[in-house]
């Protein structure tokens, strides 16, 4: 018997590590991964670190993309969750296997997860254009997600969205333009 495609991406979707943004989570930028006992540990790397002034809007363009269509999100909300992960993420940021960083800024997280299995290199100058991509196929500030199945994705949506699991809902909509 020949192993297909059809066959592999339940395997590859099961070893994707969904992160639950904890409730009540304060405004920042965070880095989580799961510890040896199984637990997922979220430590926060910094407080919000851009002024609501400071922030380019989201711009459009497209590829690859998962889409929340009708799931709207507070615009400077959006934007500071942005612009405070590129900053930490900076020109580049390891993230570990099956890890991720977010920011919440109120409603909104932005994320960076890294679904492979090993060490992976995310730069904040890569944010931009990856929120294009979502913002063309999913309409302004609808949440979305842009990146490669089984290799990274970046996005934003609702932090309560999901029980605020990130990693593991970004690739879960069914729609690739709204």
């Amino acid at each position: 018997m020949r192993f297909s495609a059809t066959l592999a991406l339940p395997l590859l979707l099961s070893s994707v590590t969904g992160f639950v943004i904890p409730q009540g989570q304060a405004d920042g930028v965070y880095s989580v991964h799961v510890d040896e006992a199984g637990n997922e540990v979220h430590t926060l790397l910094s407080g919000p670190e851009v002024s609501a002034r400071e922030i380019n809007p989201l711009v459009a363009r497209a590829t690859r993309t998962w889409c929340g269509c009708g799931i709207v999100l507070n615009n400077g909300d959006t934007d500071a969750a942005n612009a405070d992960l590129r900053n930490k993420l900076g020109r580049g940021t390891n993230i570990g296997a099956r890890g991720a960083m977010y920011s919440v800024r109120g409603s909104a997280a932005a994320f960076a997860c890294n679904l492979s299995g090993a060490s992976k290199l995310f730069s904040g100058d890569a944010l931009p254009q990856n929120n294009a991509q979502i913002t063309n196929a999913c309409g302004r500030y609808t949440a979305g997600t842009y990146g490669e199945l089984g290799n990274y994705v970046t996005g934003y949506m609702r932090s309560s969205e999901n029980g605020g699991n990130f990693c593991g809902a970004a690739t879960g909509a069914g729609a690739s333009r709204c």
